[in-house]
């Protein structure tokens, strides 16, 4: 998983 959220950097969110 890529967390490119910075916001959410604690969750790695799969985005892009």
């Amino acid at each position: 998983n890529f967390p490119l959220d910075l916001a959410a950097a604690e969750v790695p969110s799969t985005n892009g």
